[in-house]
């Protein structure tokens, strides 16, 4: 079908709140009511892309922090490659991660939540927009971060490129 038009950019939140000085500070306040993230998804449009070469093996890594941006959605077989287009960043800052995106169906979502790695997963504790924990296989460097998605007999890998 014919391509759907880009929605307007979302206006971004306020800043959250310092958290008191000590070895864990106090968790800031959200921003804008209904937002889970200060971040926004501007990192340009995500295509599908053939996976090259076999299914890497996830090798899990130190994640740096920074905002990183989706830049490819590698599809291995017995997966196929769609027209479609998502915009998705990610900003990871000691234990906590953001998220901002637009999916496929121009659908908006923004989340914020806490991480931490064993091996080669990653554990996403999911605060806002509702309380959720998700693992998943990962490979960080430090210019990229790659989550893999296996569930259901996908093989695909979302590659992020960390800003610089």
């Amino acid at each position: 079908g014919a391509a759907g038009t880009t929605g307007a950019a979302g206006t971004t939140g306020a800043a959250g709140t310092t958290g008191a000085a000590g070895t864990t500070g106090a968790a800031g306040t959200t921003g804008t009511a209904g937002t889970c993230s200060t971040i926004g998804h501007t990192g340009g449009d995500a295509p599908e892309v053939a996976g090259p070469g076999t299914f890497p093996t996830p090798a899990g890594g130190t994640i740096v922090d920074g905002i990183y941006d989706l830049k490819e959605f590698r599809i291995y077989p017995p997966g196929s490659v769609d027209d479609y287009k998502r915009q998705e960043t990610l900003k990871f800052a000691g234990n906590k991660i953001e998220q901002a995106g637009k999916g496929y169906d121009g659908k908006e979502s923004t989340a914020a939540g806490t991480y931490s790695t064993s091996g080669a997963m990653i554990t996403i504790s999911v605060t806002c927009p509702g309380a959720q924990s998700v693992a998943l296989p990962y490979t960080a460097t430090p210019t990229e971060f790659w989550m893999f998605d296996v569930s259901d007999g996908n093989k695909e890998v979302h590659v992020y490129t960390k800003r610089p």
